[in-house]
């Protein structure tokens, strides 16, 4: 009688272990923000597919972002879960691997197909993270700025020439140039997805995932705003150093009008209603946000500053 009893209960739990077994096992996912080697190591001139193909070095001396409202969810139900938290974020002096935003825990296991994110204009709600220095935290939130950056420019055949002509005489020798820009615009990028697969993310069961938010540094130089048939240029952007004192502001961009590019070489399409190089360097702005390394978020809602 003793065994029978044993084995009955030994049955009844297995078949209470099968009821419970309904695939509503759950997992979490941290967040991380991650550099991408542009932004740490530069850009070398070159002929290669990553090059700058005008002859200018890139280097990074600045490159802060405003950086949070992670959401995920499921185009199927109402489920959605958010790390509401923004986070002010020196990604020239981040480590490679990224820094860790935070941890959604308790999600349901499987596929979560929406994934967006946001680099927003800084405000007093912004925190630090990482090793941000407190001046460039405080400029960050007093100017409401969403993505600060400068760059060392250097060509030892460099010249800037007047934007406004094709005159070959209306350059001046110039070998180094600083893009010194506090970029106000924001951008939610939705829509993530990795390089190859489906769109969002795959909880683990039992486990923790990681999530890659990565952030790209070298969409100003490009050619056009897609992910194929471009190249890496400098030159319409050190010819906006129009007092030609070194460094080329945002002022200088908005006056420069987005007509000086050569649409054999620019595909201003990707581009619309821009009228002036500002414009142009807004729609980089807008584009900088990846998802797991070359990942795309291509639903962009533009932030306005307040």
């Amino acid at each position: 009688m003793k065994k029978f009893t044993v084995l009955i209960m030994a049955v009844l739990a297995g078949l209470v272990t099968l009821g419970c077994d309904d695939g509503s096992k759950t997992g979490s996912i941290q967040f991380f923000v991650q550099p991408e080697w542009t932004i740490t190591s530069g850009i070398q001139p070159g002929d290669g597919e990553e090059d700058m193909r005008d002859g200018w070095t890139v280097e990074y001396e600045r490159f802060m972002i405003n950086i949070g409202d992670i959401i995920v969810a499921r185009s199927d139900s109402s489920d959605r879960f958010k790390l509401p938290a923004r986070y002010i974020v020196d990604l020239k002096n981040a480590p490679q691997g990224g820094l860790l935003i935070g941890t959604i825990d308790g999600i349901e296991a499987g596929n979560w197909d929406q994934v967006s994110y946001g680099i927003l204009p800084a405000d007093g709600s912004s925190q630090k993270l990482g090793d941000a220095s407190q001046e460039d935290f405080d400029r960050m939130v007093n100017g409401n700025i969403a993505v600060s950056v400068r760059m060392k420019l250097t060509n030892p055949s460099g010249v800037v020439c007047d934007p406004t002509t094709d005159a070959t005489d209306n350059c001046l020798p110039e070998h180094e140039v600083v893009l010194d820009w506090d970029i106000p615009w924001g951008v939610v990028a939705g829509g993530c997805a990795p390089g190859s697969g489906e769109p969002g993310i795959v909880v683990p069961s039992g486990s923790t995932g990681q999530v890659k938010l990565t952030i790209h540094g070298d969409h100003w130089f490009f050619t056009a705003f897609r992910h194929e048939n471009i190249e890496r240029r400098a030159q319409h952007l050190v010819n906006c150093d129009l007092n030609h004192d070194g460094v080329v502001t945002m002022d200088e961009l908005s006056q420069v009008p987005i007509t000086v590019l050569d649409p054999q070489v620019y595909d201003l399409s990707t581009v619309p209603d821009a009228t002036s190089m500002l414009d142009y360097v807004k729609w980089a702005a807008r584009t900088l946000p990846h998802f797991q390394g070359d990942g795309g978020c291509p639903e962009r809602t533009p932030v306005n500053p307040e």
